[in-house]
């Protein structure tokens, strides 16, 4: 993901099958290429949980977080566990950005069928549940439906030889950074439009809360709904977890930091 939130291509790899072999062929090239030894990198791979893969990831990148798109992993859930209420429940517990929600959500699922409460508890929480995922990698994506996207973009193609495929794909790939680079340049100030876009919805959200102030830049903001919630500016943190985990601050942190400038 780009900063103004697009998909942006690093590299791609054609190969006979999926399985750990290939993986780890494009992955160690994909090493070589960002140079992943950088001990201020913070790497996170989402997929749809293809075989070999989790394995050909910890053996390149042992340090790197792993995840599993949620829409993938709820499409088998649903075939175990079908119906709107388990689906309700499982897109909250994999949504929400607290552990109190989480456990609610999952406490649901295990009053319904306790089953269906151990089979999606055999993955770590942090690999589908966004309260669980590491703070480093600053995305909140659950996801990865993004690479539809890109799927759809290159379908016309598919069908090509093998070299006409290739050199095709890198030509669109290349106008396509060329013009995200033409627009890049129109950009005025530090944060990018959809970014822009996204911290004035927050700061309208922000009005529903009154802001409490304490010491050392923290403060207690309550909400109309009466949620209470810890802000401390100075560590960029909310005990709701969305300013910890997307990077961006939560709307209980613009009413602090509105409060700050009066």
């Amino acid at each position: 993901m780009d900063e103004n939130k697009g998909l942006f291509p690093i590299a791609y790899v054609v190969v006979e099958v999926e399985c750990k072999e290939s993986w780890l062929f494009f992955l160690n090239l994909l090493h070589d290429i960002i140079d992943p030894d950088d001990a201020n990198r913070m790497l996170t791979f989402m997929s749809d949980k293809q075989k070999g893969l989790a394995d050909a990831i910890a053996s390149v990148f042992p340090n790197a977080y792993i995840r599993c798109c949620s829409s993938h992993l709820y499409q088998n859930f649903k075939k175990k566990y079908p119906g709107d209420a388990f689906r309700k429940h499982f897109w909250t517990a994999s949504s929400v950005c607290t552990v109190n929600q989480f456990e609610s959500a999952m406490s649901d699922i295990r009053t319904m069928d306790n089953t269906a409460y151990e089979w999606l508890m055999k993955d770590p929480e942090s690999m589908w549940a966004r309260h669980a995922f590491d703070t480093g990698a600053k995305s909140d994506h659950i996801t990865n439906n993004m690479l539809e996207s890109f799927n759809q973009w290159v379908s016309t193609i598919r069908t090509k030889p093998i070299l006409t495929l290739i050199d095709t794909l890198r030509l669109k790939i290349m106008d396509r950074m060329y013009h995200k680079f033409q627009k890049g340049q129109s950009f005025q100030g530090t944060l990018t439009p959809m970014v822009r876009k996204k911290k004035i919805k927050i700061q309208e959200a922000s009005k529903d809360c009154i802001s409490h102030g304490g010491a050392d830049d923290e403060f207690e903001v309550i909400e109309l709904t009466g949620r209470r919630c810890v802000v401390k500016l100075r560590q960029w943190s909310c005990t709701c977890k969305v300013w910890d985990v997307t990077g961006l601050p939560c709307k209980h942190a613009a009413s602090a930091i509105a409060m700050t400038r009066y």
